[in-house]
C-alpha cells in the first residue's frame, strides 16, 4: 500500500493496483523503491511549463508505494517533451525578463525572489568575506546576482544545460565561469552550492545531489530551495517538474545523497528552503572569517 505518513488527496485518489511503471522510471527518486501507483486521470490535465507557457495535457504522475513522494514517469517521449521545453525556456519573460517579487512576510515589503532567499540566508550563516560560490541551474544568474550583492569579494560559478545566458552572466560583478556538462567535472571546491527551482526538474536528483558532495569545499554549505507541492498542488502539473517535494521528502532525500539538513523551513510563499552540510561534519562556526 502507499505510504500513509502523509495523507491527502492526491493518495486517495490513486489507483488500488500495485503498478510496476513502464518507460525509463525504473526506481523512485528518493528511496529507489520499485513499485508505484498511478493517477489515472492526470493525463487529462492541462498543464504549464515552469516558464509560465500553457502545456498540453499528457504525462504520467505516479507515486512511490514505498515512500509517497510524487514524480513523473518519463518515457521516450516525456524526455522529447522535456526537450522541447527546455529549448525555448525563458524563466522570467511574463514579467519582462525581471525576477518575480514575492512577499515572504504578509507584513513584508515584495521583494525578488532571489533576493529575499539570499538576505535570509545572511541572517542564518555567517559567510567570510571571500570565498566561491556555484549555483547550479543558474539561467540568467538571480541568485547569483542576490548573493554578490550581500558577498561582494566572493567568485560566482554558474552551471547550466547550455551557454545561452553566457553574455548576462559574464555582466555579473564577481562573476567567473559558467560550466556546463556533468557536475562531477566541474573543478574546483565550493564554499557554497546553490539550487534554486533546479532540483525538481533532475531526472535523478540524488545522482545530482551525490555529485555536490564532491565539489564541496570541506566546510562548505548546500542550500536547495524547491515548490512544496503540498502547500502548492499547482506544481503537480507543470510539465517539466518531474520531481515533488514536501517537508519530509526533501531533507530525505539530501540524507539519501549525503547530506545533514540544519534547515528546513519556508522562506518563501509555498515553497521550501534547505540549508545543509555534508553528513558527519560538525556545525561550524565553519563559514565564519
Amino acid at each position: 500500500m502507499v505510504n500513509r505518513r502523509r495523507p491527502d488527496a492526491l493518495h486517495r485518489r490513486l489507483e488500488h493496483a500495485v503498478a510496476r511503471v513502464g518507460g525509463e522510471l525504473t526506481a523512485c527518486r528518493l528511496c529507489r523503491g520499485i513499485e508505484f501507483a498511478e493517477l489515472r486521470d492526470f493525463a487529462r490535465l492541462p498543464r504549464v511549463s515552469s516558464d509560465c507557457r500553457p502545456w498540453p495535457a499528457g504525462g504520467r504522475l505516479v507515486v512511490c508505494r514505498a515512500c509517497g513522494m510524487p514524480q513523473s514517469a518519463i518515457d521516450s517521449e516525456g524526455r522529447a517533451e522535456l526537450a522541447a521545453i527546455y529549448r525555448d525556456y525563458s524563466l522570467n519573460a511574463p514579467w519582462g525578463g525581471r525576477e518575480v517579487a514575492v512577499r515572504a512576510d504578509p507584513r513584508g515589503a515584495m521583494e525578488r525572489r532571489s533576493a529575499g532567499l539570499m538576505r535570509r540566508l545572511a541572517t542564518e550563516v555567517r559567510l567570510p568575506a571571500r570565498g566561491q560560490a556555484l549555483d547550479i541551474g543558474c539561467g540568467t544568474g538571480a541568485m547569483l546576482a542576490a548573493f554578490g550583492e550581500h558577498r561582494g569579494g566572493w567568485r560566482l560559478h554558474g552551471h547550466d544545460l547550455d551557454t545561452r545566458n553566457a553574455r548576462l552572466l559574464a555582466a555579473l560583478p564577481g562573476f567567473a565561469m559558467l560550466h556546463t556538462g556533468a557536475i562531477s567535472a566541474v573543478p574546483g571546491r565550493f564554499d557554497l552550492v546553490t539550487l534554486s527551482h533546479s532540483l525538481e526538474h533532475m531526472l535523478d536528483p540524488r545522482a545530482v545531489l551525490a555529485d555536490i558532495v564532491g565539489r564541496l569545499a570541506p566546510r562548505g554549505r548546500l542550500f536547495v530551495q524547491v515548490p512544496d507541492w503540498h502547500a502548492n498542488p499547482w506544481d503537480l502539473v507543470v510539465a517539466d517538474h518531474v520531481a515533488h517535494f514536501d517537508a519530509v521528502t526533501l531533507p530525505e532525500l539530501m540524507a539519501s545523497a549525503g547530506f545533514a539538513c540544519r534547515i528546513v523551513a519556508a522562506w518563501a510563499p509555498r515553497e521550501l528552503s534547505a540549508l545543509a552540510v555534508k553528513a558527519g561534519r560538525a556545525d561550524p562556526p565553519a563559514l565564519d572569517p
